[in-house]
């Protein structure tokens, strides 16, 4: 369903631009347009959650820290487009189950941050067919993502509760995926 309107909008894209493109070019922009439909139901159906649960801000926290991470980490990654979809949503509105939990926060929240960093300090960044990283640049990445998971660690301790929650929460289910 989705690779089928991807692959319209290649099209389109290719018939407006008055160009001729090469197979691989035309695979690309269906990847790139496949890309961002993923992305992009996924981000309205998580507004939309936000918005209905009253925790916009909070989810949008998630989705920002967990596709970061997700960005420099890659990661499992599902069989279809729709699957993806379903799977992203259904891990960003899981974001509520915590918020919820806020009775829990100080020794669950340490905990999951302790397991985010290990994880992070040996799996990251995963292995990938389509992303061929040299040495350096998965040494790069691992800090990237060493740094980041210290900086929302820290910044938990700052602010609000239920964005700390949020942060902590994006990293660990994004850290679990790898």
């Amino acid at each position: 369903m989705m690779e089928t309107l991807a692959s319209k909008l290649t099209h389109l894209f290719i018939s407006l631009s008055n160009k001729d493109y090469s197979e691989d070019e035309v695979e690309i922009f269906d990847y790139g347009f496949q890309c961002f439909i993923n992305s992009f139901s996924t981000d309205l159906i998580l507004i939309f959650w936000g918005i209905i649960t009253s925790s916009l801000f909070e989810t949008l926290c998630w989705l920002t820290i967990f596709c970061i991470y997700r960005h420099h980490a890659g990661g499992a990654h599902a069989s279809t487009s729709l699957r993806c979809i379903i799977a992203s949503s259904l891990l960003g509105m899981s974001n509520i189950i915590p918020l919820y939990c806020v009775h829990y926060t100080d020794f669950f929240f340490r905990v999951c941050f302790c397991i985010s960093f290990v994880v992070t300090l040996i799996y990251a960044p995963s292995k990938s067919s389509k992303k061929n990283l040299s040495r350096g640049q998965a040494i790069y990445q691992k800090l990237v993502l060493v740094t980041l998971v210290w900086i929302c660690f820290s910044l938990s301790v700052l602010l609000p509760t239920e964005i700390s929650i949020s942060l902590c929460y994006g990293i660990f289910v994004a850290a679990l995926l790898l």
